[in-house]
Parts: C-alpha cells; sequence; structure tokens
C-alpha cells in the first residue's frame, strides 16, 4: 500500500486535505471519487505504508478468533446479523449517500441503529478503517465471512465509477430476488419434507 496527501473539493465545495493508503495513484483518485470529492491534488507521501490491521481473524469462522490485539475470542452466543439485517443496511446506505450524506458519518448513523451487537461493532470497525483512508470494499474485506466476494466486488466497481449509490441499489435488488428464490425454494421443500419424514416415522414404526 502506498500513503498519499490529498486536496479535494468536498460534495459541499469546501477544500479538504488528508492522508489516504491506496494501491496506487488512480486507486487514491477513485477513493475520493467514491466520496462525491473532486480531487485538486495528490501527492504520494510514502511507499511503506501498512494497510489497516484486519481487527478479526477467523480460527474457526465466526466462533473462535483473534482480534485485532491478538486475543482470542469465542464468538458462541453473540447476536451474528442475518442475511436481512445486511440488505436493510445496504438500501439504508445507499439513501443516505443519495441524500448528500458523507459516507463515513452515514456508517457511523447506521452502526448505532443495528439490533445485531456483533453486526454494530463490525460496522464501527468499516468506520474506524474508512476514517484511516481505505476504500468502502477494502473496509468491508476487512470483516471476513460477512460480506461475500460479489458483494464486494459490485461496491469496488460502483467506487471505480463514481456511481457508488447505484451499485448499492443493485445489490438490493440483487439480494431481494435472491431472498425471494431462497423462500420460494424452502416453501415448496416443506410439503415433500414432512411426507418423508411420516413415511419414515411409519416405517420405523412397522419395523419395530
Amino acid at each position: 500500500m502506498q500513503k498519499f496527501k490529498y486536496t479535494a473539493l468536498n460534495s459541499q465545495r469546501k477544500k479538504v486535505s488528508g492522508f489516504c493508503l491506496a494501491r496506487n495513484h488512480n486507486h487514491a483518485m477513485s477513493k475520493l471519487r467514491a466520496k462525491r470529492w473532486r480531487p485538486l491534488k495528490m501527492t504520494l507521501v510514502s511507499t511503506s505504508a501498512e494497510d489497516d490491521t484486519i481487527e478479526k481473524k477467523p480460527i474457526i469462522g465466526d466462533l473462535l478468533y483473534k482480534d485485532g490485539s491478538g486475543k482470542i475470542q469465542v464468538g458462541i452466543g453473540q447476536d451474528a446479523p442475518k442475511t436481512k439485517d445486511i440488505l436493510r443496511f445496504t438500501g439504508q446506505l445507499g439513501t443516505l449517500l443519495a441524500a448528500g450524506v458523507p459516507m463515513i458519518h452515514s456508517i457511523e448513523i447506521l452502526a448505532e441503529q443495528q439490533s445485531s451487537k456483533k453486526f454494530s461493532e463490525e460496522l464501527k470497525i468499516i468506520q474506524r478503517a474508512m476514517e484511516k483512508g481505505a476504500s468502502l470494499s477494502d473496509a468491508l474485506s476487512k470483516i471476513p465471512g460477512r460480506f461475500d466476494p460479489l458483494y464486494v466486488a459490485i461496491i469496488a466497481s460502483g467506487e471505480a465509477t463514481g456511481n457508488l449509490d447505484k451499485a448499492l441499489r443493485y445489490i438490493v435488488t440483487y439480494m431481494e430476488r435472491n431472498q425471494k428464490l431462497l423462500d420460494q425454494l424452502k416453501s415448496a421443500l416443506v410439503y415433500p419434507a414432512i411426507v418423508l419424514s411420516i413415511a419414515g416415522f411409519i416405517v420405523w414404526f412397522l419395523l419395530s
């Protein structure tokens, strides 16, 4: 990763400056455009900048993992977010961005609104990573197993083209369609499962 110093105009047309971590100059520019900022100047500061530390390294999925300090944590019993939580977060983030709310502030707002404490903590990890200069797609990648590769890839594409709000809307549509198909599949399998269970019980009863 490389460290860049930037000067840009934010969405309110005010001049801002700061630092960001990126793979190269183009990646740094795309990060600013993803925030709907207009880059004015981008200067390479260091080529030895370290990427944000992954704050959770899975040992056995979410059941057992190491936190950012290296301590082993047990995830059993934590209120893990469901697909509907991620779907709702994605839709709300797109709405906030479309309304002109800055990205980091939007994630901060949504982190406080989550019913799942675990998901709230994960969103705060994403927020802190972005405050250090990471793009949204890079920050999402820091939560192992929470956002699938396709989700992150669509976000990265939206950042690169400056159409992040459209990318978020596409993800919502995609997830809703997949969830609907999954619900239909589950409904279609309920009756055969009941019939097989009854048949199995009858066979067991007769053999007994």
